[in-house]
C-alpha cells in the first residue's frame, strides 16, 4: 500500500491520531512512538518510558481516543515496513479476563495487568508523594505516615467492596449488549471522607439502592435479580477481582482522599495545627497530571519496554 493510499485510508477512517503518526514517524532517529487509548494515558506512560530510554532519545505518543481505535491502528501499519521495537501499542485490559473482549498477543501491545493503567497509579506510595508535593506535608514522622497508610488501605479496600454491585451490574450490562454510559456515576453521591476515613452515605448503605443510583446515572436498567446475581458471582470467580474495579472511579477516590487527608493533617500529623499552604490544586479532573509522573511503573511494564523500546539496535535504523 503506497504512503498514499494508507493516508486516505486514515483520512476516511476518521483517525486523526494515525494521520498524525504516518505526518511525525520517522524510519530513523532518537525517537520511538506510542500510541495509547484516553488524553490522560500519556502522563503516566510519557515519564515511565523516557525514563528508561537512552540518553537523547524521546516517545512521541498519540491518543487514538478508545481501545478499539488502538487496536486499528495497530492493524492498519503495514508491518513489513515498520519496525515492532519502535512503536508499541498500550490498551487496558478492562473485563477482558471475562471473556467480554479479546486480548492481542502481540511483541509491541501492552495490555495492563488491572482493569486500566489508573488501578497501577493510584496507590498509596503515589498518594503518599502528592500528599508531599502537591499538599505540602513535610513533617509526617514514619508513625504519621503508617497512620495515614492505614487510613488509606482501608478506606480503598471498603471502596473497592462497595463498588462490587455496581461492576457486577456493568457486567451484565457488558454480557447483554446494554448501553450504558457508565462514566455518568455520580460517587460523590455514594461516598464521602471524615478525618481521612471513607463513608458509605447512609442513603446508599443498601445495595440496592446503590443499583438504582446507577440505573439513573447512567440511563440503564438494572437487570433482573438472576441475571445480577450471576454477573457478580462470575465477577469475584476470578482471584484479582478487586483490582478489576474500573480504574476511572479510582479517580474519584484518590482525589477526594487526598484533599480530606489534607484538610484534616492535624488528625494524623500533630505537629500541624491546621493544614499547610498548598502548592498545587488537586481534583478529579487533574490529578493524574500529578499522580501520573509520580506512580511507580508495573514490573510486567518494564518488560515490555526492555523488549520493544530498548532492544533496538541505536547504531542502525530499524
Amino acid at each position: 500500500m503506497s504512503m498514499l493510499n494508507i493516508h486516505a485510508e486514515a483520512l476516511s477512517s476518521v483517525n486523526e491520531a494515525f494521520h498524525t503518526f504516518l505526518l511525525k514517524y520517522r524510519r530513523q532517529g532518537e525517537a520511538v512512538y506510542g500510541v495509547v487509548e484516553g488524553k490522560d494515558d500519556p502522563l503516566f506512560y510519557r515519564t515511565a518510558i523516557e525514563r528508561f530510554l537512552p540518553e537523547g532519545w524521546k516517545i512521541e505518543i498519540f491518543v487514538a481516543g478508545n481501545r478499539q481505535k488502538v487496536i486499528d491502528f495497530f492493524n492498519w501499519i503495514d508491518w513489513s515496513k515498520y519496525s515492532r521495537r519502535r512503536i508499541a501499542f498500550f490498551i487496558d485490559r478492562d473485563l477482558a479476563d471475562y471473556g467480554l473482549c479479546v486480548l492481542p498477543d502481540e511483541l509491541n501491545i501492552y495490555v495492563t495487568d488491572h482493569y486500566s493503567i489508573e488501578n497501577h497509579i493510584f496507590t498509596f506510595e503515589t498518594f503518599w508523594r502528592v500528599l508531599i508535593d502537591a499538599y505540602n506535608v513535610a513533617d509526617a514522622t514514619p508513625d504519621d505516615e503508617a497512620q495515614i497508610r492505614n487510613a488509606f488501605t482501608a478506606g480503598l479496600i471498603r471502596y473497592k467492596n462497595s463498588l462490587l454491585p455496581i461492576m457486577a451490574q456493568i457486567l451484565a450490562w457488558r454480557r447483554a449488549g446494554v448501553r450504558a454510559n457508565i462514566g455518568n456515576l455520580d460517587l460523590s453521591a455514594l461516598f464521602s471522607f471524615q478525618n481521612g476515613m471513607l463513608i458509605l452515605n447512609p442513603d446508599y448503605e443498601a445495595e440496592e439502592s446503590r443499583l438504582a443510583h446507577l440505573s439513573n446515572c447512567c440511563g440503564a436498567e438494572i437487570s433482573d435479580d438472576e441475571d445480577l446475581q450471576d454477573a457478580r458471582a462470575i465477577f469475584e470467580s476470578v482471584p484479582h477481582y478487586l483490582d478489576l474495579v474500573r480504574g476511572k472511579y479510582l479517580t474519584w477516590f484518590f482525589a477526594s482522599i487526598l484533599r480530606n487527608v489534607h484538610q484534616s493533617i492535624s488528625q494524623f500529623v500533630p505537629s500541624y495545627n491546621q493544614p499547610p499552604k498548598t502548592r498545587l490544586p488537586v481534583g478529579a479532573t487533574n490529578v493524574m497530571v500529578l499522580a501520573g509522573p509520580r506512580a511507580r511503573i508495573p514490573v510486567s511494564l518494564r518488560q515490555f519496554i526492555d523488549r520493544t523500546f530498548l532492544a533496538i539496535d541505536t547504531t542502525q535504523a530499524e
